[in-house]
């Protein structure tokens, strides 16, 4: 909520008030509670001595409680108080509230201590006798000697000094709710006044900020409120006279701008940014208003931006470069710096960034598809040229070997043909020519049939699977073929990578927005550095293990393109040595 300067005064002035008021209230009260508890001791003390005369040190000495308690109470009704006698050993002798022989003995009281040392003992606390909070006064009871036979206490309630504090109270405050009211009024009053100049600079500075700057605030005062509009009115001149140069400038920047789609940085001599465009601020997450004026390299911490564009203004001469930037995401720019002169001079630099990131990963991608493909390719071909040379050398004739020779031809021409099928398979998913039959599907029949189709496989490899779904599961819409090949590939893996009476747990749950399968084995586990490139093409933990159990390295990425085709996401959880879960999910 927006409070205005007149409001902060008043409720200034009425902060102070109530704080000054506040601050008055407690010490007079305070002051007033301590001098009436101070008044209330010293008559306390005084009818302690009479009731001394009245009952003297030598009966008190004698301790015959029969003879002292009819005194006590003939004593009460003159001092109008609570009397206790007590004597030098602490035995209650007599009491004008209470039984002497049912009472505790008072030796360790406070003011009795006080009083057996020959002092007056002033003691506050709440008697549990007469459920109220008393103010016990207690005086030896010597004799002429000066010895101390005992203790004569004398006690009142503590409400005379509450009721007289409580009585006090109403004035006090109507005294400050007055007080308040005429802080309002007067607040009210000062505050418009004082406030008055502030709102004319503010009318007419809005006027300003819409254009109109030939408008003069009037100057009625020699304080400070008549310097600032004096300054202000100097102000608006200078700004009039400068709008102009200011458009022409502005032309001049927007034209350059307009003319560029890539990332646009100018720079003066001094490598200061004088304008950023959009795609600048989105790359490197700044402002055009946080970098104005600011040197680049203050508002783009980016070394190799700021060498190049020292470099153009050094030398005056266009540059080119490319620059690459890890954050937030890793991208690749071809650098453009091109100085701006003005009469053979160099006045400036405009940097212009082309992104060419994408271009560069599919051109890494393509060179690495082919090294991949290569490679893949090399080793069967270069077995099945190897062995066919060995039969045509004469091992054909050789009964013994010449089928064995053929049957890992025929090996190694089926591994060719399926590493070619795989290729085509994730090139289609890649390239997005493939497309899916989404139709309602049940999970657990899908799993389930999948898995009747390992049978003779588990058997083989001992190796136990089981299906673990408690939950009914909701028909999700997806390619059931598409869907059945995921758990082909992810089932197939948990079987080869599996130890030997090792196993396999099938799980799927219910998710906020999804179903997630999860493929769990107890294998020889992935390590943790290799976990983040599992499902890229062609990458192998073991590369030796997975071509001699017919791997082709695609299985995973084939499998992370089927489900992101989904809309669903992918994922691995594995300790080595220990065995990995693979997982997907699929949206409802």
């Amino acid at each position: 909520m927006k409070i205005n300067i007149s409001t902060k005064l008043i409720l200034n002035y009425l902060l102070l008030v109530a704080l000054v008021f506040s601050s008055t209230t407690f010490i007079i009260l305070h002051k007033l509670n301590f001098e009436s508890k101070v008044q209330l001791e010293n008559e306390l003390v005084t009818k302690a001595r009479l009731i001394s005369e009245f009952i003297p040190v030598q009966i008190i000495k004698q301790e015959n409680i029969n003879q002292i308690q009819p005194l006590v109470r003939i004593a009460k009704q003159k001092a109008q108080a609570r009397i206790t006698i007590i004597a030098k050993d602490g035995q209650v002798l007599g009491d004008s509230e209470s039984e002497p022989e049912a009472m505790e003995n008072h030796r360790s009281r406070p003011e009795v201590i006080d009083a057996l040392q020959g002092k007056i003992g002033v003691s506050t606390r709440y008697s549990y006798t007469l459920q109220k909070k008393m103010l016990y006064v207690a005086i030896p009871a010597k004799t002429s000697q000066g010895e101390i036979g005992g203790t004569i206490r004398v006690a009142l309630p503590l409400t005379t000094v509450n009721t007289l504090t409580v009585n006090i109270l109403p004035n006090l405050w109507i005294g400050i709710i007055v007080a308040l009211i005429l802080t309002i009024i007067l607040g009210y009053i000062s505050a418009h006044v004082i406030t008055k100049p502030i709102r004319q600079i503010n009318a007419m500075t809005q006027q300003a900020i819409k254009g109109n700057w030939s408008q003069k605030i009037p100057v009625t005062t020699q304080d400070e409120m008549g310097s600032l509009a004096k300054s202000l009115n100097l102000l608006f001149q200078q700004v009039q006279g400068n709008i102009e140069a200011i458009k022409n400038e502005q032309n001049k920047i927007t034209a350059i701008i307009s003319s560029m789609s890539e990332g646009v940085i100018a720079c003066d001599t001094d490598s200061r940014i004088l304008l950023i465009n959009k795609s600048i601020e989105k790359t490197f997450n700044v402002t055009a208003a946080d970098c104005q004026n600011k040197m680049l390299l203050e508002a783009i911490r980016n070394n190799e931006l700021d060498e190049i564009l020292s470099l153009t203004l050094r030398s005056g001469q266009a540059q080119q470069s490319e620059l690459s930037i890890l954050v937030p995401i890793q991208k690749i720019f071809q650098i453009y710096a091109s100085p701006l002169k003005k009469e053979d001079q160099t006045v400036g630099a405009v940097l212009v960034m082309h992104d060419i990131t994408e271009l560069k990963h599919l051109e890494n991608v393509r060179k690495e598809f082919i090294s991949n493909v290569s490679h893949e390719l090399k080793t069967p071909l270069t077995s099945i040229k190897g062995f066919i040379e060995t039969l045509l050398a004469g091992a054909l004739e050789d009964k013994n070997n010449n089928r064995r020779f053929l049957s890992i031809i025929q090996e190694h021409a089926d591994r060719l043909g399926k590493l070619i099928n795989d290729i085509l398979e994730l090139s289609k998913l890649e390239s997005k020519e493939i497309r899916l039959e989404f139709q309602p599907s049940d999970l657990r029949e899908i799993i389930k049939k999948t898995v009747e189709t390992f049978t003779p496989q588990l058997v083989k490899s001992k190796v136990t699977c089981s299906i673990n779904i408690k939950d009914p599961l909701p028909q999700v819409q997806a390619d059931q073929d598409k869907i059945t090949q995921v758990l082909i590939n992810l089932i197939d893996n948990a079987i080869k990578f599996n130890k030997e009476n090792g196993s396999i747990m099938i799980t799927a749950e219910l998710q906020p927005d999804s179903l997630k399968v999860s493929i769990k084995d107890t294998g020889i586990g992935l390590p943790a550095a290799d976990l983040p490139r599992i499902f890229e093409r062609f990458y192998r933990v073991d590369k030796a293990r997975s071509r001699d159990l017919g791997g082709t390295g695609l299985g995973l990425s084939i499998v992370k393109h089927i489900i992101e085709a989904h809309h669903g996401q992918v994922g691995i959880e594995s300790i080595q040595e220990r065995g990995s879960t693979f997982w997907f999910t699929l949206p409802i």
